[in-house]
């Protein structure tokens, strides 16, 4: 199949264009839970005169890892703009994925013909099933750069040895962007050990074990990691549910939690197949590719990183958990070396390779569609936490309007009365609000709001629409929401302040009173202790 450069390069360019003007559209600039560790090391460094205090800030464990290049790109955006952007983050850790493309090609591939499943490629790297780590600076950075750091050591330790000592550097950065790194010592171990070179193979070992006494120097197990709760049969499951995540979203006539365990299974099986027949050849000493060494170590380091992350989680979250967006970037990973491997054995031709790329286009849409959604959720979740941190650092509507960046500008028209306290619902555990018969098809920030006042506070919610997933709406964005829209959340854990609130819905600029309803909000410190007497 003969393709033009410049219209194979137009086409490559179509996935890019529309993930990053996705990436634009959504992308707030807050910090989300582990990025305020950032923000901790940021200020901390920046006050802290003692250049041996400054390394040990930069070298300091966060639960699992040591994130030194999370917090250089920080400290480096700190000082060029004055404050922290998390969109610059965001966009530093989601530009590894081009790279990523591109070095999985390079080491791959060995005689297909590349337009298609290189296409392919960039369909499954810029798809909205990473939408967590899109969207969170640190994450981001930790998670895309990892496997940026692992591929780049890879391609120079296979392709060029007059820039070994590159091996070495991307391999310290790696495991410095992220615990998982560790696992490039044993895998490069397994590589000298297979050169039978063994001055490289003791330079290795030395280098390997100097990198494990640094990064192991007062490291402390996190409290999450309870391995009493253990459980084989989980560990299994949740190894194939994280092998096969890449599914989750996808619209067929069998239940998705189902399908993504059966795709996990066969992904895993023919993964360790992989690996058994790979590994049997290259330690027979047989004839072996570098493409055939490029699949074993990511085969490698895949399933290394999932028995990781599945280990130290198994029972602490539910199975459910292991379908989290920041987990997917393995079950991508390892779908498109496969994938790759698949049809370089079987040399199939055009017919095949266009039947592939039709079938990963239905992926690429369901789960455009799917993730939307939540991507859509997430950015009002954390738009609306920017403009309720305001209200927590200033009572003065301007300073919390600048923080909501001028979307809602007639909140503070309204004069709030003095609220009637005796006909206050007192609120102790969650809030449900629900109407009905509310529909808005907007996919930005207009939508339906919660907003709690008082004379002092003000905070504001976003409520949920839920969205038509089905194959007749796949292309349908201007009817996503089905009819209705919920609010049922724990106001104490979304950090309103005691107090009495009139209770108000925000829609399109109108704010509208919710039949002259009023809640109270105890402060739960003074909460009277029950007696069990």
């Amino acid at each position: 199949m003969k393709t033009n450069i410049k219209f194979e390069y137009f086409v490559y360019s179509l996935p890019i264009i529309l993930y990053y003007f996705l990436f634009f559209q959504y992308a707030v600039n807050a910090p989300k839970w582990d990025d305020f560790a950032i923000i901790q090391f940021v200020n901390e460094i920046s006050n802290e005169p003692n250049l041996s205090n400054k390394i040990s800030f930069l070298l300091k464990q966060h639960n699992e890892h040591r994130i030194v290049f999370t917090r250089v790109i920080a400290l480096v955006d700190y000082y060029i703009f004055g404050k922290v952007n998390f969109i610059h983050l965001m966009f530093v850790g989601n530009l590894a994925l081009l790279l990523i493309v591109f070095l999985i090609v390079k080491m791959v591939f060995q005689k297909t013909k590349k337009f298609i499943l290189c296409f392919v490629l960039l369909l499954f790297w810029h798809s909205l099933c990473f939408y967590e780590n899109i969207f969170w600076g640190m994450a981001a950075i930790q998670n895309f750069w990892i496997i940026a750091w692992f591929l780049l050591s890879l391609y120079f330790l296979l392709n060029n040895s007059k820039y070994r000592i590159l091996v070495y550097f991307f391999t310290l950065i790696a495991v410095y962007t992220s615990g998982n790194g560790i696992l490039l010592i044993s895998i490069y171990s397994l590589f000298f050990l297979v050169k039978q070179d063994t001055r490289l193979f003791l330079k290795w070992i030395i280098f390997g074990f100097i990198i494990l006494i640094a990064y192991f120097f007062n490291y402390r197990i996190p409290s999450q990691n309870n391995l009493t709760q253990f459980d084989f049969l989980i560990f299994l499951k949740s190894v194939f549910l994280l092998a096969g995540s890449m599914t989750e979203g996808l619209i067929l006539p069998v239940k998705q939690y189902l399908f993504v365990m059966v795709f996990g299974i066969i992904i895993s099986l023919f993964s360790f197949y992989k690996i058994f027949i790979l590994g049997f050849k290259i330690f027979t000493k047989k004839e072996f590719s570098n493409s055939e060494l490029s699949l074993f170590a990511i085969l490698f380091f895949c399933f290394g990183t999932i028995f990781m992350v599945v280990f130290s989680r198994c029972g602490q979250i539910e199975l459910e958990g292991f379908l989290l967006s920041r987990y997917k970037v393995y079950s991508v990973l390892l779908v498109s070396v496969l994938l790759i491997s698949f049809v370089e054995s079987f040399n199939f031709g055009g017919v095949i390779q266009l039947f592939i790329l039709i079938s990963v286009l239905f992926w690429f849409v369901c789960i455009q569609h799917y993730f939307l959604f939540f991507t859509i959720n997430q950015r009002h979740f954390f738009t609306t936490m920017v403009f309720n941190w305001g209200n927590l650092k200033s009572n003065t509507g301007e300073n919390q309007l600048q923080s909501w960046e001028g979307v809602i500008p007639f909140v503070y028209s309204n004069q709030v009365n003095k609220i009637d306290s005796t006909n206050s619902i007192k609120i102790r555990d969650k809030v449900h609000f629900e109407v009905s018969d509310y529909l808005n098809n907007n996919l930005l920030d207009n939508g339906l709001y919660l907003l709690l006042r008082n004379r002092k506070n003000i905070f504001l919610f976003p409520f949920i629409q839920n969205p038509k997933h089905s194959y007749r709406n796949l292309f349908n964005y201007s009817d996503f929401y089905e009819i209705g829209a919920l609010f049922d959340s724990n106001l104490y854990e979304m950090g309103v302040l005691p107090g009495y609130y009139q209770v108000e819905l925000y829609d399109r600029g109108v704010v509208h009173s919710w039949k002259g309803q009023t809640i109270y909000i105890p402060d739960i410190k003074s909460k009277e202790v029950e007696k069990n007497w």
